[in-house]
């Protein structure tokens, strides 16, 4: 095990998150369980990994939503700078929190 800077109660509810795929064909991910869907996913766009990531809150260090808003928009520069392909998601912990 290592020692994470993220608390375990946060750690917590990012398991307990449904991490909401968007795009064309959504679908909905949750931390520890197999993802058909995810498989079908990366067959389509011919890829055999894929990672669910973020440029909000960094850290777990809650921003304000126009700081988040300028991470997200970053990201998705940076994204495209790489010619990476990308889906757009949104994770949402069910006490909607």
């Amino acid at each position: 095990m290592f020692e994470s800077i993220i608390s375990a109660e946060t750690a917590q509810a990012y398991r307990e998150t449904e991490y909401r795929v968007l795009g064309d064909a959504p679908f909905v991910m949750l931390v520890d369980e197999r993802s058909p869907a995810l498989a079908v996913a990366h067959k389509r766009h011919h890829v055999d990994c894929s990672a669910y990531v973020t440029g909000c809150n960094p850290l777990s260090q809650s921003l304000n939503g126009a700081a988040n808003a300028e991470r997200h928009a970053a990201l998705g520069r940076e994204l495209n700078a790489r010619s990476l392909a990308f889906v757009e998601g949104v994770g949402q912990h069910l006490s909607n929190q």
